[in-house]
């Protein structure tokens, strides 16, 4: 660009990348803006960048969303904040588009440029902005206008002051609820720059308004307004206005509103002062902790401890601990996770008393929580018990808050021991390696406050069992524990107990143990000293060097590198490197590394020896990997090799039987997930390499005892499992590969035991009826019966395959079982049965189906959670497959009409999208007199979601009624939700409604369908209008041409003008097919103008889509019609000023002149495309010469050779490169058109 003297270059660069297809392209041409504008000077920014940018907004959204964040950092590039007025129109435009991310981002930037400018300017330039944008037309612009006020108030003189709270004022009654939501949102930013005198009149009556919106997304914005206002307010204010709308939110029927005021109550408590606190907030927060639904229960459990903060701490033990109690042994995990999550700081608030008497057997309680989270929550905040208790002696509020320290820690060490210590210790052996490990880190704050003895009684056994834990990261985390411990109580005590336990499990038959002792004495000997190094510690590695197993011998390479700096250089001569010299000999190429590497830093301690050591070393690793004839080593020696060997190749090079495993034992504990899962995903490669025998001996009870890593490579691993048969011989031998599987089938993670599950049907369905008695159903059983809840889970999973192979008796009892899982104490447990329920039952013989199934199905359907009933809603629905229509009618129906009207959203929205599978089951008698009311009370439920879920099934439910009973009873359902406040549950509907034409005939759809479709139609949300234009063809076959034109051709018209580009776009592919059914009269005379209109759009896809569309029209219309009806126009459209244009214009050339033929591209587009070669901007010439290529095949050679070539030749000498790369290209296709004819 600095090469360049064609002062439109810069310029002509951006808009060129900006049409380009590769969205990264455009984004990297947005990015390097600051680039450009530096190019262009700060004059040429000002007069040419910005104002192109502010026509140029119809991209994708990452795009736009990078030009808005640019424009905020961009008042340098335009002349400083004299001038920073120039970026305020291009933002003001990305204020309106329909992508709520790059609306905020433009907010964001329209802030950060606003707070720099004079307030002279502000005047001037921003609140006019303000002001365009809140009276805008499209709700988008006045959602932005919400953002900008509080920039814009400070500096307005008193007039303009006035008018800005009038607007804003308007604004919070929008028709729009987006609007009203940011205006709610909003509103502590602005009341915060408002005058106190025009807070309690003004603005208090906008909040009281927010306060009684209909749309629950509106009230619980506006309780934020609560805290917000609350801050700026005076107490007796607070309480007089702020107060009441607190407590009447706390019991909205919106649990969103509710779940608001749960996360936001104890900020106001302060506000208010104690007297208001204690009377209403008090009750407010007691109802929210005891709310029907658990997300409001989670926030407000999640609050618990803030709360108590600012109470006394008579009335939290008094209101909220009898609260805390229950949720404790809350029926949702998520709840009793949120409250371990704070509890623990409850201890300090309350005092010593209280903590002992009440909330000890509550941290028991969750210490021993069936759900891992749940412990995990109350162990990493243990310490928060022994801390030192404040007493309060003044007011509870206020600044004139004063705490005495009192000395005792709140519990106290005795009372530690024999209360928490119990459960501590039972923890430290819980079966999730997670709960081990942050029982590990905590120890040693745990030893630091029980001492010495007490330690050494209680915990010393633990530290040493974990040394052997089957989890690598405990181990590692043990080792480590260790040196903390060493540090806490001294060299002495550690020798004492430490040492020597230490040194007795290098005998450990399993070479993993035998590592994680080379480790641990790794870590200990800094903290012990040089002396009890060279004499304890050292003399254990040096006899390690003799390890039959590679791994334990590279390691105490690694380890005597790390022990070379404590030890004296006498020591390191006589006895290090002896050692060091033999490792470096071994066979083993890894062995040698190390210990070469070892031998280096020995040399560098010493002196005048490193660089010999050093090509020593090299030497040795090239040629003896060569000498043992493994070139492939040599070369990777030579190149700097660090030990990393592909696996392949060292199974290729190894023969030592027990190396594969060895290696994946190496790679699964290593520290990178990554190289984890690559382990697991070769294991296949093992299992060849071993083959079938040892796969089924070594291989897989190697799995079954490593099943505690992260989530993704025991994930990995159940996905591996489930194709492993064919390693471990065949079907015949399929049963081995069940233990890991059950094993995985235990742990927390979700996705990992689902995956595991599906991997044992996979097997399963594979083995022989006998194997699945013999191996199968044991796993079933033994899982059912498993303590933890996770076991229980996945045996749900699997009795549909276990089952059909049962005997008789055996089936009874698996129905026996499935009854005892469905009445199981853990809801998840009742939940997994539910959902597996119509798979099971599809196995069971209709006589048992009847009764002992019903009856399980029975005792779902009244669960007293409501994510059970949810699900049993599922059963409804495979269980009405399954049973006659009378007994369908008889036991499912009742059960969905009362499903329908369930006090739990969630349920009657699974309803919602179950009950038309519900109606083809029980016949046409049961649907018209139960299930249409009950579907027509989900039309018009409470909670949106309901509302969409049903709107998005009217027409599938419409198909399997009469049209008569439709029209009566879900028609005006449909004609109310056309209209509804939300604009999902109108594009729901709309993406469903035009089906609903040929259900209800010609004369329906006329009468009372067509309004709804063209208020839809005209609907202020893109999404809306864009659903029902993807499906107008289906409006087509019903009401016919004439009516067609007469009622939705003109809404069609007025949309292809719409500010939004994506729904231009949907009208342009619509008209193709439009075309075809109005003919080519009516599409002259209503259409055709339109698709030549398209053409010189501001955004390119539409562009695009316009010369597209032309080449279908002419396809469908024939030549004869183009040349009179397309092409004259196209032609003319070539002398536009615009390069884009004209670039557009070639493009459609190129698409038509395929339909057109020789004759007419020779005689009229050609002539164009030649004439167009002499444009002065390169972007044109260039792509003459590709439109140019794209006529050869069409065009006589002789019409080539004289006309075509000429020009191309012409433009190969052009002075930029892009021009004759391009026609150097074309004339390649002419030389090889004639060469091929």
């Amino acid at each position: 660009m600095a090469m360049i003297d064609e002062p439109l270059y810069p310029i002509a660069v951006l808009i060129d990348e900006l049409k380009n297809e590769d969205i990264q392209l455009r984004l990297n041409s947005i990015r390097k803006l600051p680039t450009i504008a530096r190019a262009l000077g700060e004059e040429r920014t000002r007069k040419e960048l910005v104002p192109f940018l502010s026509e140029n907004n119809g991209d994708e959204d990452e795009v736009l969303l990078a030009m808005a964040e640019e424009l905020g950092m961009f008042i340098p590039y335009v002349g400083g904040v004299e001038h920073a007025h120039v970026l305020l129109p291009p933002l003001e435009t990305l204020c309106t588009v329909e992508e709520t991310c790059v609306r905020d981002k433009a907010v964001e930037s329209l802030c950060r440029i606003g707070a720099q400018m004079k307030e002279s300017d502000i005047v001037d330039w921003f609140i006019p902005v303000v002001k365009r944008l809140a009276a805008g037309e499209w709700f988008t612009a006045r959602v932005s206008s919400c953002g900008l006020f509080h920039i814009a108030y400070p500096s307005a003189p008193e007039p303009l002051k006035a008018e800005l709270r009038t607007i804003y004022g308007q604004l919070c009654q929008d028709d729009m609820p987006m609007v009203r939501r940011a205006a709610a949102s909003n509103l502590g930013k602005f009341a915060a720059t408002v005058e106190q005198s025009h807070l309690k009149t003004e603005i208090m009556s906008i909040f009281d308004d927010l306060t009684q919106d209909d749309q629950d997304s509106v009230r619980l914005l506006a309780v934020e307004g609560c805290a917000a206002l609350g801050k700026l307010l005076e107490p007796q204010d607070c309480a007089a206005h702020i107060l009441p709308v607190t407590v009447n939110f706390s019991q909205d029927k919106s649990w969103r509103v509710r779940y608001m005021v749960a996360n936001q109550l104890y900020e106001l408590c302060e506000a208010v002062g104690p007297e208001p606190t204690r009377s209403d907030l008090v009750p407010a927060y007691v109802r929210l902790l005891r709310d029907n639904e658990a997300e409001v229960r989670i926030a407000a459990a999640g609050k618990v401890t803030k709360f108590c903060k600012i109470l006394s701490p008579q009335i939290a033990i008094e209101h909220i601990l009898p609260c805390v109690k229950e949720l404790s042994s809350d029926s949702s995990q998520h709840v009793r996770s949120a409250l371990a999550s704070v509890i623990m700081g409850m201890a300090p608030v309350l005092g010593k008393d209280a903590t002992i008497e009440q909330l000890l057997p509550i941290f028991l309680s969750l210490l021993k929580d069936e759900f891992p989270d749940v412990r995990l929550n109350i162990i990493s905040k243990l310490d928060q018990v022994n801390q030192r208790v404040f007493v309060t002696t003044q007011s509870e509020f206020g600044p004139g808050l004063q705490r005495i320290l009192a000395p005792p820690l709140v519990i106290g060490i005795d009372l530690l021991s024999q209360s928490l210590l119990p459960a501590i210790v039972e923890l430290a052996e819980d079966r999730h390696w997670r709960v081990r490990l942050a029982i590990i880190e905590y120890i040693p704050l745990l030893a630091s406050q029980l001492g010495v003895g007490f330690f050494n009684d209680k915990l010393g056994a633990l530290c040493m069992q974990w040394l052997e834990d089957k989890v690598f990261s405990i181990r590692d985390a043990a080792a480590n524990n260790l040196k903390r411990l060493a540090e806490e109580f001294g060299p002495e005590w550690a020798m004492q107990h430490i040492i020597p336990q230490v040194m007795e499990k290098i005998n450990n038959p399993h070479y993993l143990y035998r590592m994680t002792t080379l480790q641990a004495i790794s870590l200990l000997a800094p903290v012990m000293g040089a002396d009890i190094t060279c004499q304890q510690l050292l003399t254990l590695v040096i006899a390690s060097s003799k390890d039959r197993v590679p791994n334990m011998k590279f390691n105490v390479a690694k380890v005597l590198q790390s022990l070379v700096p404590i030890l004296d250089q006498s020591v390191v001569e006589k006895t290090v490197k002896p050692c060091l010299v033999d490792l470096s000999e071994d066979p083993d190429v890894d062995v040698r590394y190390y210990a070469n590497q070892a031998l280096q830093a020995c040399d560098q301690m010493g002196q005048g020896h490193g660089d010999e050591r050093r090509g020593r070393a090299a030497d040795a690793r090239g040629n003896e990997a060569g000498a043992s004839g493994l070139p492939h080593l040599a070369a990777a020696a030579a190149a700097g090799w660090r030990g990393e060997v592909p696996l392949s190749l060292i199974m290729a090079m190894i023969d030592e039987p027990l190396y594969p495993i060895a290696v994946l034992i190496d790679e699964l504990k290593n520290e990178d997930i990554q190289l984890r899962l690559n382990s697991i995903r070769k294991l296949s490669t093992i299992a060849r390499a071993l083959g079938e025998e040892r796969t089924r001996k070594e291989l897989v009870p190697f799995l079954s005892e490593n099943n505690d890593d992260e989530d993704e490579v025991l994930l990995a691993m159940a996905e591996e499992l489930g194709v492993f048969i064919p390693y471990v011989g065949g079907v015949e031998h399929a049963h081995v590969l069940l233990p890991p599987l059950e094993t995985l089938c235990t742990v927390e993670e979700t996705c990992v035991r689902d995956k595991a599950v599906e991997s044992l049907c996979r097997i399963g369905a594979q083995m022989k009826e006998s194997d699945i008695v013999d191996w199968f159903i044991p796993v079933v059983k033994r899982l059912a019966a498993g303590e933890w809840f996770t076991a229980r889970v996945s045996s749900c999973g699997l009795f549909h395959i276990a089952y059909p192979s049962a005997p008789e008796p055996l089936k009874a009892e698996l129905r026996t079982i499935y009854g005892q899982l469905c009445q199981d104490d853990m809801p998840m447990v009742r939940r997994a049965a539910a959902s597996n329920l119509g798979k099971f039952a599809a196995t069971v013989e209709q006589s048992h189906l009847k009764t002992e199934i019903m009856s399980i199905f029975d005792d779902l359907t009244q669960d007293d959670q409501d994510s059970v009933r949810l699900l049993a809603v599922e059963g409804c629905a495979a269980l009405g497959k399954l049973l006659e229509p009378q007994d369908c009618a008889a036991h499912i129906l009742p059960v969905i009409v009362n499903f329908s009207q369930d006090k739990s959203w969630r349920v009657r929205y699974m309803v919602a999208n179950q009950l038309y599978e519900l109606c083809e089951a029980v016949g046409p008698e049961p649907t018209r007199v139960d299930l249409v009311p009950a579907y027509v009370r989900l039309l018009r439920d409470n909670e949106a979601e309901v509302r969409i879920a049903a709107a998005g099934k009217v027409t599938k439910f419409c198909k399997i009624l009469s049209p008569q009973i439709a029209i009566e009873h879900i028609l005006p359902c449909v004609k109310e939700l056309s209209s509804d406040s939300s604009q999902h549950v109108r594009s729901a509907l709309a993406s469903v409604i035009m089906g609903m034409a040929p259900v209800l005939g010609k004369d329906a759809t006329i009468e009372q369908l067509l309004p709804i479709f063209l208020s839809l139609l005209k609907d202020e949300f893109p999404d809306v209008r864009l659903n029902i234009i993807s499906k107008l063809d289906q409006v087509n076959q019903v009401i016919g041409i004439d009516l067609l034109s007469q009622s939705l051709l003109p809404a069609i018209v007025e949309l292809a003008e719409d500010r939004h580009w994506r729904v231009r776009l949907a009208i342009i592919e619509y008209i193709p097919l439009l075309a075809s059914q109005l003919g080519v009269g009516f599409f002259n005379d209503k259409l055709g103008a339109l698709c030549m209109q398209w053409l010189e759009d501001k955004v390119f896809s539409i562009r695009d889509a316009a010369a597209n569309n032309l080449k279908r029209l002419a396809e469908e219309f024939g030549p004869e019609w183009a040349m009179q009806h397309i092409i004259p126009q196209v032609l003319e459209k070539i002398n536009n000023p615009h390069y884009l244009y004209r670039m557009t214009t070639l493009q459609a050339i190129s698409l038509l002149a395929p339909v057109m033929g020789a004759d007419i591209t020779c005689q009229q587009l050609l002539p164009v495309v030649i004439a167009s070669s002499k444009d002065r901007v390169p972007n044109m010439k260039f792509n003459v010469a590709k439109v140019l290529q794209s006529l050869v095949p069409i065009l006589d050679q002789s019409v080539v050779e004289k006309t075509v070539k000429p020009c191309l030749v012409e433009l190969s000498e052009d002075p930029d490169v892009d021009v004759r790369y391009y026609a150097n290209q074309a004339l390649q296709a002419c030389d090889q058109m004639v060469m091929s004819s």
